[in-house]
């Protein structure tokens, strides 16, 4: 298969991103371009290609272990961040497969461990937004959940009786203030309404 270059661009001072002809792209040293002999409009002979491909599949593994010392990172996340780097897809895919196979990255696990430490604090549906923008897929999120205990109750009235004693709600439009907050945290009006009425009763008291 013939790799094309149709450009060379800067990247930095001592990189440049050489585009391919099928639309990738490769994060190279100046110092390899060289080397290879790759040059705009020429193809890259198959074994610097070669070559080249055992150096971008390391390279991309020490970055991938690299981003997971500095935070616990998703897949999707971390298959981002490699992207955002200038690694093909392909490569990204390897990086994150490979750190998978040593469980440094396990999204499961990382579901799991997000929901135990929120569950009683913020809402099921702000625990799935949350994942989600993580990158993590409902099926697993589902799956987490399942097998993680949750309190939404206790989430909800922790909420509710800290707007309360924020806004210090002392008729019908003050409280629907609190309703309006409840609601935009995912809470459903049922069980809104519900915890609600209880702190009315105990601030009465």
């Amino acid at each position: 298969m013939e790799h094309l270059v149709t450009e060379i661009t800067p990247k930095d001072r001592k990189r440049s991103l050489v585009r391919l002809a099928d639309g990738a792209a490769l994060p190279l040293y100046l110092g390899e371009i060289r080397r290879y002999h790759i040059e705009e409009g020429q193809p890259i002979a198959e074994e610097a290609w070669e070559a080249l491909q055992k150096t971008l599949i390391k390279r991309v593994r020490l970055r991938a272990l690299h981003l997971l010392d500095k935070s616990d990172r998703t897949s999707g996340e971390l298959r981002e961040k490699l992207t955002q780097a200038g690694y093909p897809a392909y490569l990204a895919d390897n990086a994150v497969d490979y750190v998978s196979s040593y469980g440094y990255v396990n999204d499961v696990r990382y579901a799991r461990t997000y929901i135990e430490q929120k569950s009683g604090k913020k809402s099921i549906r702000e625990m799935r937004q949350y994942l989600a923008g993580k990158h993590i897929s409902r099926d697993i999120i589902d799956e987490a959940l399942a097998e993680t205990e949750t309190d939404d109750a206790t989430a909800l009235r922790r909420l509710a009786a800290r707007k309360a004693a924020q806004i210090k709600p002392q008729d019908a439009a003050g409280w629907q203030k609190v309703v309006r907050y409840l609601a935009g945290h995912g809470y459903v009006y049922g069980d809104i309404r519900e915890v609600i009425e209880e702190l009315k009763e105990e601030i009465s008291e």
